[in-house]
């Protein structure tokens, strides 16, 4: 069984690589026209609270009972899956885009 500290530091990784991913997404995202990015915008603030939760939950973990971090945790595994699975499949809605329009 893994350790909190391990447990903890999976969580932070994955939040780092989807604030990386994230990053990455809003940089194509300002090539794009102005109505796919008034669309991109949205979904971009979207995931952004949604990552901004998360490490807010990542700080509360930290400091939790081993009881309340149980809880944390997995709540934190259900948003993981959200936000990943949202943030994937914006990424490829917006990489089509922007192949269309480079493609024009």
């Amino acid at each position: 069984m893994k350790s909190r500290e391990e447990i903890q530091a999976e969580f932070d990784a994955k939040l780092e690589e989807l604030t990386t991913k994230l990053e990455e997404y809003s940089g194509k995202a300002k090539n794009a026209s102005d109505s796919i990015n008034k669309e991109i915008n949205s979904t971009i603030e979207d995931l952004e609270k949604k990552l901004k939760a998360g490490k807010e939950k990542s700080k509360e973990m930290a400091s939790a009972s081993d009881e309340k971090f149980e809880e944390l945790r997995s709540q934190a595994a259900e948003n993981w899956d959200v936000i990943s699975g949202k943030l994937e499949e914006n990424w490829s809605s917006l990489s089509e885009k922007i192949r269309n329009l480079l493609n024009r």
